[in-house]
Order: C-alpha cells, then sequence, then structure tokens
C-alpha cells in the first residue's frame, strides 16, 4: 500500500467539470497535496466544478475530507484572466467515501 496519494484528472470542457480521483492513502498528512490540482482546475476556462472523487483511496481519513473543504473554502480564489474579478470559483465536492457523514460534501469559497 503507498502513503502517497495518487491521483487521475479528467477534465471535461463540454459539461464544465473536472475530477481529481485519488487512491492510495488519503490522510490529514497528505490532503494539502490536492489544493494546488484544485486550484489549478478551477483556472480552467468555464470555471469548471471540481469533484473529487475519493471512493477508490486505500484508506480515507474523516479529518483529511473535513481539512480539505476547510481548505477550499478559506484559500482566496485562483482568479485567471478567464473569470471575472466578481466571479466566485466553482464549488468543490468530495464524493465516494463512506467516511464521510453523507455521500456527497460541498465547499464553496469565499469570493474575494
Amino acid at each position: 500500500m503507498y502513503d502517497r496519494l495518487i491521483t487521475l484528472i479528467r477534465v471535461d470542457l463540454a459539461n464544465n467539470e473536472a475530477t481529481i480521483s485519488v487512491r492510495g492513502r488519503f490522510t490529514t498528512t497528505n490532503y494539502r497535496a490536492l489544493v494546488p490540482l484544485i486550484r489549478r482546475a478551477r483556472a480552467l476556462p468555464g470555471n469548471p466544478i471540481v469533484t473529487i472523487d475519493i471512493a477508490r483511496a486505500a484508506t480515507v481519513k474523516a479529518d483529511a475530507t473535513r481539512l480539505l473543504l476547510e481548505a477550499c473554502h478559506s484559500a482566496s480564489p485562483h482568479i485567471s484572466t478567464h473569470q471575472s474579478q466578481h466571479s466566485a470559483p466553482a464549488p468543490v465536492r468530495i464524493t465516494g467515501s463512506a467516511a464521510l457523514s453523507d455521500t456527497s460534501r460541498v465547499a464553496s469559497p469565499v469570493a474575494a
């Protein structure tokens, strides 16, 4: 079993979605590795909705999902040339884990 995250990023510009699939161990130590990936996905044209799929992760710590949602909510949004200064970034969804109290949690970051 890996002590690291293994990610696969799928982008569907036609449907305005980006999915980051996570394998390996998703813990409170390595959740931060997803934050730059989320920022890059948000910078794509059309401000896509970002979904973090942790269904295939070998280990999922509930605190890691909470910390990731908090990081997405509190981080200053990444503004790219494709977004206006007044548009809020798309929400981040975390799906696919029994460690979540419900099957899907959403974090909408505070607009700058």
